[in-house]
């Protein structure tokens, strides 16, 4: 919180324009987006904290006589875990997806505002300054998706690498089935963040928007380069025929004499 206050007061030195009273305008929507991004870290740290000690319970319970029952049980708690985590993502959906969306065109605008102004004027404070909101609307992104990732993974990948783990030899035939049902359970309900199915919230997520920002920058550019291109040519034109009527002047005026 302390960095993403230091931001928004790191403006004021890198722009020129911008007066230090203009960031009380800022903090509130500072606070609104650290705010998610904390809601959003504290969710998935219970996920995976939970997936944890479920496990452990469950490693007991398989050292224990006759297990079958205990793993049932806890199959169905899996289960629960799995599906809060899908119905998270989807009553979450329209914030996060806004949230999203406010931070992908931030970054994308911000980023070509900065390439725009290095092309016209060069480096300076107001680029680094624009250069900041870039890495802190990322950053934030980056922590969803990092924090999607890992939940899922806990509770998925590293719960079904356990039970593939068991030594079904050891155990009794019906605790075996438990297992295998188990499994079963784990790939028919996988424990994937999505906002109400428009998009799955893991690091592809993060990289997929790294390639659209790339590609809407790379589009604007050219845009941007085609206006400088344009200008260039009017100056020139406007040299060039300054040049010509002074010397047709002078020509005249040697000519008259």
């Amino acid at each position: 919180w302390s960095l993403s206050f230091a931001v928004i007061l790191s403006q004021h030195y890198l722009q020129d324009d911008f007066e230090l009273w203009h960031s009380f305008a800022y903090y509130h929507i500072i606070a609104m987006l650290d705010g998610f991004c904390s809601l959003w870290y504290i969710n998935c740290n219970a996920f995976g904290t939970a997936s944890r000690g479920l496990a452990m319970n469950l490693h007991k319970a398989l050292e224990a006589e006759h297990p079958a029952l205990k793993v049932a049980q806890y199959r169905h708690l899996w289960v629960d875990l799995s599906h809060m985590m899908q119905q998270l993502g989807r009553a979450y959906s329209n914030m996060y997806g806004i949230y999203c969306m406010v931070i992908f065109f931030t970054t994308t605008i911000s980023l070509y505002g900065a390439l725009s102004e290095i092309l016209e004027h060069g480096l300076s404070y107001k680029e680094m300054g624009l250069f900041v909101i870039v890495g802190y609307c990322m950053t934030l992104l980056f922590i969803i998706c990092n924090e999607a990732y890992h939940a899922s993974r806990k509770v998925g990948l590293e719960f079904q690498v356990r039970l593939l783990n068991v030594n079904l030899g050891a155990v009794d035939r019906s605790t075996q089935r438990e297992v295998e049902m188990f499994l079963v359970a784990i790939s028919k309900n996988p424990p994937i963040m999505n906002l109400d199915g428009f998009t799955n919230i893991n690091r592809e997520l993060f990289t997929a928007n790294v390639s659209f920002m790339s590609t809407y920058l790379i589009v604007l550019m050219q845009f941007k380069l085609t206006l400088l291109r344009q200008s260039a040519r009017k100056t020139l034109k406007t040299i060039v025929r300054a040049v010509f009527n002074t010397t047709t002047t002078i020509l005249d005026d040697d000519f008259t004499d």
